[in-house]
């Protein structure tokens, strides 16, 4: 074989055995999102591209119309659109409007909990990614006070290593419910001390699931999630003695990763 059509063939090969690699279980920062740092709807919105999302009824929202803490106001999101892939988060008016964005592998259910951080009454908005585009839907929440700053607040402690996740299952008809738990202060930058120093951001960027080693779930979370986030999912498939491996990343480096079974 001619020398220049074997190295076709190779490089060939090559992009071949690339483009069929499965997608990671979570970004690395060097590809983190440029969205989770925007500071206006907007611009948020553009760099994540999901500007153009229609409205879609298929996307259920489910959180109180008035935030009693708005420092870990709860929310519950699901997408029954066919073949969702990942669900994205939005708080209009927060700092920054970029809440978080999950993405679901086989296995996953297209439904999460959580709780964030609200700065005023605004619009919760939440958009789905399925082969067939980004669908869009909003619920309007209201906020008594701000949950996203204070000017005299404790800067966090550390510790090294960080503490465990913590995990709880529960069997339903339709697959496992989990609830996860992540100790951690997720600082943001907009708080300041008694002092008036501003206390350094410090949060958890990247989080990912697998069970019996496969990827089931990852996510990115931005600055307006909650203190020790309280993360809620859905396995479809899973079975008692499956093996559930949890991890995170935050924005300093620090990580965790702790195994577990399903009983």
């Amino acid at each position: 074989m001619h020398a220049t059509r074997r190295a076709f063939l190779a490089q060939a090969a090559t992009l071949l055995a690339a483009t069929a690699m499965p997608r990671p279980a979570a970004h690395s920062a060097a590809t983190r999102d440029k969205a989770f740092d925007a500071r206006t709807l907007r611009q948020a919105l553009a760099d994540a591209g999901v500007a153009d999302a229609r409205p879609d009824a298929a996307i259920r929202i489910e959180a109180p119309e008035l935030a009693d803490n708005p420092a870990a106001f709860p929310i519950q999101v699901e997408s029954a659109l066919p073949g969702t892939v990942a669900l994205a988060l939005f708080i209009d008016l927060n700092p920054f409007p970029y809440l978080a964005r999950f993405n679901f592998y086989a296995g996953a259910a297209p439904f999460v909990g959580l709780k964030a951080r609200i700065a005023e009454s605004s619009q919760l908005r939440v958009v789905a990614f399925t082969p067939e585009g980004r669908n869009a839907a909003t619920r309007q929440i209201h906020a008594a006070a701000g949950g996203c700053a204070a000017d005299d607040a404790q800067p966090p402690d550390y510790p090294d290593p960080p503490p465990a996740i913590k995990m709880r299952a529960r069997t339903e008809s339709g697959g496992v419910d989990l609830r996860v738990l992540l100790t951690h202060p997720m600082e943001n930058g907009l708080r300041k001390s008694a002092g008036g120093a501003p206390i350094p951001e410090r949060f958890i960027q990247e989080f990912a699931m697998r069970v019996n080693g496969q990827p089931v779930l990852s996510a990115e979370l931005g600055r307006s999630m909650s203190q020790n986030p309280l993360l809620a999912f859905r396995l479809a498939r899973a079975a008692p003695g499956d093996r559930i491996e949890l991890s995170w990343r935050d924005s300093a480096g620090a990580r965790r990763t702790d195994e577990m079974r399903l009983t």
